[in-house]
């Protein structure tokens, strides 16, 4: 079911920017190297129905995706938090009219950003680390 959720106003932010370059995301620990990550890996968190941003329509990061600009912060997180463990590392090239993103640092690394894709597109994503054994 498709169902299209109406941005918060000011969202995305005025400071957001174009992307452009290659960013990685956590997915699906299903996935092995060279395949690519499926549509249920880009969920916007306002469409879950888990997490901090299920179903909050009000918060401007709940319809963001959340990437990396260094792999780096994402190999680390998997050695030190449970839940990333179990997850594979995919890499995304965006480009400018792909959306906007902006720079976030989080608690799995300083080069975590939001990235608000332009009209929800799915984009392809190749798995680069499989999950550790």
């Amino acid at each position: 079911m498709d169902v299209e959720l109406a941005l918060p106003g000011d969202c995305p932010p005025s400071s957001a920017q174009e992307p452009q370059g290659a960013f990685f995301r956590l997915v699906s620990g299903s996935l092995r190297e060279g395949e690519v990550a499926g549509d249920g890996d880009w969920i916007l968190p306002a469409m879950k129905t888990k997490g901090d941003c299920a179903g909050v329509t009000d918060r401007c990061e709940c319809f963001a995706h959340s990437l990396f600009e260094d792999a780096d912060d994402l190999l680390r997180a998997r050695e030190q938090i449970a839940w990333a463990r179990r997850k594979a590392i995919a890499e995304i090239e965006l480009t400018p009219e792909m959306g906007v993103i902006e720079a976030s640092p989080s608690d799995l690394g300083d080069s975590h950003h939001e990235w608000w894709p332009a009209d929800n597109q799915v984009p392809q994503s190749q798995v680069v680390w499989e999950k550790p054994e």
